[in-house]
């Protein structure tokens, strides 16, 4: 899926947590965007240098996006979290495990089962999902690929997706200046991305 639709996820999952922290705001969109970030940082270089966004790859760079779309680790992040939760019990937990929590499960389900079945194919990552494995799940689960001929536009079905993620925020436990954020990330997200604009062709 498209990045606004993993923000609007990550905001979704927070107002079902029912925790108002800011910490816990920002540890949901950090979880949400962090496994594209090596991506974000391959096309920024590329463009710098007159390449198209994905006309080269760099293996470094792949290598964190591979370890950071990593479906085993984040589950054993959140599951590790999720055992601890049960263990210590809820009273004793403070700030600092929420925003953890808040981080691992919003990579977990705002980022990494989206895209897994939203792309038929991981055309940046060698191992897709299963690092440091190398069975390639995408083609088994993708629905979908909107990533042709450098234009990178929302299907009619995420952007159903999205709404329904805005009113589930919108009733949620979130501030004016929040819900004009995500006013502005439904917007951003129906009028797509065109980076072919920008000389890139995938």
């Amino acid at each position: 899926m498209l990045p606004p639709t993993h923000i609007l996820t990550s905001l979704a999952l927070r107002s079902a947590l029912r925790r108002k922290q800011k910490t816990i705001l920002w540890a949901c969109i950090f979880g949400a965007v962090l496994p594209d970030i090596p991506f974000g940082i391959q096309i920024v270089q590329n463009l710098v240098v007159g390449l198209p966004a994905d006309g080269y790859k760099d293996p470094p760079l792949l290598l964190w996006g591979a370890i950071l779309h990593s479906l085993p680790l984040w589950s054993a992040l959140s599951l590790g979290l999720f055992v601890f939760y049960f263990l210590v019990g809820q009273k004793t937990l403070g700030l600092a495990f929420w925003s953890l929590a808040a981080f691992a499960l919003s990579g977990l389900f705002a980022h990494i089962i989206p895209d897994m079945l939203s792309h038929r194919t991981m055309v940046a990552i060698g191992p897709d999902y299963l690092w440091p494995w190398s069975y390639h799940l995408a083609p088994v689960f993708g629905l979908w690929e909107y990533r042709q001929k450098g234009q990178f536009l929302p299907k009619p079905a995420e952007l159903l997706i999205d709404l329904a993620l805005v009113v589930v925020i919108w009733f949620g436990p979130i501030s004016r200046a929040l819900r004009k954020a995500v006013l502005e990330i439904a917007l951003t997200q129906a009028t797509g991305f065109d980076t072919a604009r920008k000389g890139d062709k995938a």
